[in-house]
């Protein structure tokens, strides 16, 4: 007769409660017969997560040459990259389910590096795809998906993976997931900044990428039974990296740097007469900079076109110019007004090194040159001046917002004397596409300066046409109208609404009308 079943004591309870079930003891992780470290899992996983943040952030200087950087392209990068690495979460927790070995987690760890490693290897014949006319949001968008999605989908399958591969029981499962989102977190946090404020900078967008691609394939070493897979796909990516370096530059590519603020590029070209001179490209909408080889003289009719401020002010004596670029315009405004000073605002303290090497500037004791943020400038109340000239375009060929509202306006209206004189320089057209952000970027200016007269710089091209266009405002109602530029014809723009801080769609108005 069996025995009566006696009932177990609390403390046999609770010891039975620490014994894992049979389907946890059976999923416990195991790297070629022995269980995987889990510091080997969060090392993993927090250097992946930098790779996301790094890989995201350089997307964006891959595209800024052929589509801009602007709110759209970001848009778009960020948009792919987080669908892409929603999409990885998924198929690496599925993937998980099916299988719990570390080779597939290397494996994971490799193809993310190698497709990173392809990014970089296919970016110029696909950016292209960005080049001819048509909606940005269209361009953008393709050439994210086709870019950056695969890399994505891998470098997201990771932590699920790792996450399932690092749970041996039920008792700290919940402290283990915790702890994989907190490193991968940390990890994106640190490549954040280490990308943004030191590694784009120092390496350029091209080497880092292979960086990082190396980084992911040295992580599957530990993880893959067969080391030679992941040696041999490191080779293929320093071979890749070999092969990029050792292309002939682009025909008439002097320079191609990444800046803190932008991806800039100096080519040699030459004008309608045969003319050599170099260009500053920073965007997809042509030059932003020019200089002639052998002379000082402007190369851009909107710049001539600042020389308006003579017709009105016959001895100016304080200037500030907001966007130094090439600093061609400083170069010209004291050569026809030696007494004068300027301070120049330029936010890229590269600019100022690239246009000594590359644009005939030289340093001038009456220029003082700033580098910030044109509209932190203005808030610092500085001045006055006797005329202030805007020409700060941002690498999506806009003016940075903050400096078309209504509030910025007033500041430059402060840091004038009396019977100061603004003349800014607007990329749109009078009418048809980008007239909406004239109207209102006129707008503006009028609800600030009494008088305010747009002009074409080109009163030859098509109204439709997007051209540079000159504003001019006048501080005080009684300046008159400078009369030896009567030849030039205001441009009649009907009201609209005035930019703000709060609402200054910028971008968006330069594609509609």
């Amino acid at each position: 007769m069996l025995p009566e079943h006696q009932p177990e004591s609390a403390a046999e309870c609770r010891d039975r409660s620490q014994i894992p079930a049979p389907d946890a003891g059976r999923a416990s992780a195991h790297r070629h017969g022995t269980p995987v470290p889990r510091r080997l899992l969060y090392v993993s996983v927090f250097l992946s997560g930098a790779v996301v943040m790094t890989f995201e952030l350089v997307g964006s200087r891959l595209l800024a040459p052929f589509l801009g950087s602007g709110l759209v392209v970001w848009t778009s990068l960020i948009g792919v990259v987080l669908g892409a690495l929603s999409l990885g979460y998924w198929l690496g927790g599925v993937l998980a389910d099916s299988r719990r070995d570390s080779d597939s987690l290397g494996l994971l760890l490799m193809g993310s590096g190698l497709m990173i490693a392809l990014t970089s290897l296919l970016s110029e014949p696909i950016r292209a795809w960005g080049l001819p006319a048509g909606r940005v949001e269209v361009h953008s968008l393709l050439v994210s998906v086709v870019l950056f999605a695969p890399a994505s989908v891998l470098l997201g399958c990771i932590s699920p993976y790792a996450t399932r591969l690092g749970i041996s029981g039920l008792k700290e499962a919940g402290r283990h997931i915790g702890t994989v989102y907190a490193v991968s977190t940390a990890g994106s946090i640190l490549g954040t900044f280490a990308a943004g404020f030191f590694l784009i900078p120092w390496l350029g967008s091209t080497r880092l990428l292979y960086l990082v691609a190396g980084v992911q394939v040295l992580l599957a070493l530990p993880f893959c039974a067969r080391r030679w897979m992941p040696l041999l796909a490191l080779a293929l990516v320093l071979a890749a990296l070999t092969w990029q370096d050792s292309r002939s530059p682009e025909p008439g590519l002097l320079l191609d740097i990444d800046t803190p603020y932008s991806r800039v590029r100096v080519v040699r070209s030459h004008d309608g007469q045969g003319r050599p001179l170099n260009l500053l490209v920073d965007s997809p909408g042509g030059a932003q900079a020019a200089s002639y080889l052998d002379s000082d003289e402007l190369v851009f009719d909107c710049l001539r076109a600042f020389r308006l401020v003579n017709h009105i002010l016959p001895k100016p004596r304080r200037a500030l110019l907001i966007g130094g670029g090439g600093f061609a315009w400083p170069k010209d405004f004291l050569g026809w007004n030696p007494w004068s000073q300027m301070d120049v605002v330029e936010i890229d303290p590269t600019m100022e090194e690239v246009a000594r090497q590359f644009f005939r500037h030289r340093p001038d004791p009456r220029v003082r040159v700033f580098h910030e943020d044109g509209r932190v400038f203005l808030n610092r109340r500085p001045g006055p001046y006797d005329v202030v000239f805007l020409d700060a375009f941002g690498t999506s060929d806009a003016i940075p917002f903050q400096l078309t509202t209504v509030e910025a306006l007033h500041r430059v209206s402060e840091a004038l004397v009396p019977r100061g004189v603004v003349l800014a320089n607007l990329l749109g057209a009078p009418e048809g596409q980008g007239a909406a952000f004239i109207r209102r970027q006129v707008a503006s200016y009028r609800q600030v300066f009494p008088r305010v007269f747009l002009f074409q710089v080109d009163p030859g091209l098509d109204k439709t046409s997007l051209q540079n266009l000159t504003l001019l405002a006048l501080k005080d109602a009684r300046t008159p109208f400078p009369q030896a530029a009567a030849n030039i014809q205001p441009l009649r723009v009907r009201p609209d609404r005035p930019l703000t801080d709060d609402h200054a769609p910028v971008e968006w108005l330069a594609r509609h009308r």
